[in-house]
């Protein structure tokens, strides 16, 4: 009882079995090949063993199961499925032709023909070719002519001997999350890939699993450009007011969908509004006669602030797309409501100390301005002009105060200080209007 649908002929050494039986192997250059030989029952204990040429000779012989492994060649004898592999490996062109199985048994032994091709480990004369941008998506179609229920994957680099052992990703298996393979279409199975980077630029093949021989592989390269040429834009809002901004597109991008969306970068930015969709603050019109739509915020709200990007491509194609920074502002304070962006991060603690140093500094020198005022009415003597008249009056050093105040017209809030004999010539006065835009100081005088 044969285990196998092959044809096994007792015959001599001049003997060979027919087409149908013979035994085919297939490898690349410099990879391995696998001969599958199936034997009778009743032969579990023979020794079996493959030689090449006409097999005439012991020096014919490449391997025997009496040590499994010689030099390049490995073999291994299933007893229970009743059939042994031999494996040669590193293979070259001088590997390619005709081989033989062989079993011992008395009298003449039992052989079957074997046929070994190898190719060059290289694919392809003609490849297809396929752009994306850095941190966008970019889609492989892999073109087969059959093959529907078999298996299907794609690798890197242009060796077939290595591709499948190098699969990004297969029909059953996933792999790296980066990568997708579709696999509904009759005549095409589709690759995507995410978050695109320039070190995804290069070769990759296509391949497609044959039972019988070599599988089938396409090329294709893929070339990665820097995601570039965003114009950025600035704007400062207020809370509780509107704001509306406005986004040119390409000419020829009239008749897509628009949207606006947030986020530190355009790949993973949350879409607020598109064209369409109508939403309860956000409102976006397409222009009729020109190139750009605008987005309308009917009531901006602090948490608005940050990066927004506007567009017409879902593709995220260079240069069709604008970037806007939000800032917003409270009406009560001079507070403005941002964001720091990833880049700018390391600097945050550098601004805020900057600040609290402008303010203490600030502060120090509104006191000092009040310290010199009192010191030097008390040893030159100061003529104060009164509101309720034109009345002079003059101290010594030392002396006590009039009931009205020797800083009745100094007004400390609003830094306007008028010294001396020069109160009547305001603009001249060295400390007039002195300003301090964010920072309030209080001074209390005695």
């Amino acid at each position: 009882m044969w285990n196998q649908p092959l044809l096994f002929i007792l015959c001599t050494l001049s003997c060979f079995t027919g087409a149908e039986a013979i035994i085919r192997a297939t490898g690349y250059h410099g990879g391995e090949a696998i001969f599958v030989c199936p034997y009778p029952e009743g032969y579990e204990g023979s020794q079996k063993y493959l030689c090449n040429s006409q097999c005439r000779y012991d020096n014919d012989v490449l391997i025997t199961t009496d040590k499994a492994q010689s030099g390049r060649y490995l073999i291994l004898d299933n007893r229970a499925k009743h059939v042994f592999t031999v494996t040669i490996a590193d293979l070259d062109d001088a590997d390619a032709g005709k081989y033989w199985c062989g079993v011992t048994q008395s009298g003449k032994d039992l052989y079957s023909k074997a046929k070994l091709d190898v190719l060059p480990d290289s694919c392809c004369d003609t490849f297809s070719q396929f752009e994306g941008v850095t941190d966008a998506s970019a889609s492989i179609s892999c073109p087969h002519d059959q093959y529907r229920n078999t298996l299907k994957y794609i690798c890197r680099g242009t060796q077939p001997s290595v591709c499948l052992r190098q699969a990004l990703v297969t029909s059953i298996q996933s792999g790296n999350r980066r990568f997708t393979l579709n696999d509904k279409a009759w005549n095409e199975f589709i690759v995507t890939f995410t978050q695109l980077t320039l070190l995804d630029s290069g070769p990759y093949l296509c391949g497609v699993q044959s039972l019988t021989g070599f599988d089938h592989f396409s090329l294709v390269q893929l070339s990665v450009k820097e995601w570039c040429c965003v114009t950025l834009n600035n704007l400062i809002g207020t809370v509780g007011r509107p704001l509306q901004m406005q986004c040119p597109y390409p000419p020829q991008h009239k008749g897509k969908l628009k949207f606006l969306c947030k986020g530190d970068r355009h790949y993973n930015c949350n879409k607020v509004v598109t064209s369409g969709r109508s939403n309860s603050r956000f409102k976006l019109q397409d222009s009729v006669t020109s190139s750009s739509f605008s987005v309308r915020i009917t009531e901006l709200r602090a948490e608005d602030a940050g990066m927004f990007w506007c567009g017409s491509d879902t593709e995220w194609s260079p240069g069709n797309y604008v970037k806007i920074q939000l800032s917003v502002v409270s009406q009560q304070t001079t507070s403005i409501y941002s964001t720091v962006t990833p880049e700018a991060e390391h600097l945050r603690p550098v601004i805020f100390a900057a600040s609290a140093v402008l303010a203490v500094l600030l502060s120090v020198a509104g006191t000092l301005v009040v310290v010199y005022k009192r010191r030097s009415r008390k040893t030159q003597g100061a003529v104060v002009k009164v509101n309720s008249g034109n009345k002079e009056k003059a101290t010594d050093s030392g002396k006590g105060k009039d009931a009205e105040d020797i800083y009745a017209n100094a007004n400390v809030d609003g830094w306007d200080l008028y010294h001396g004999d020069d109160a009547d010539n305001h603009g001249d006065s060295l400390y007039q209007n002195f300003s301090t835009e964010g920072v309030s100081c209080h001074e209390t005088v005695a």
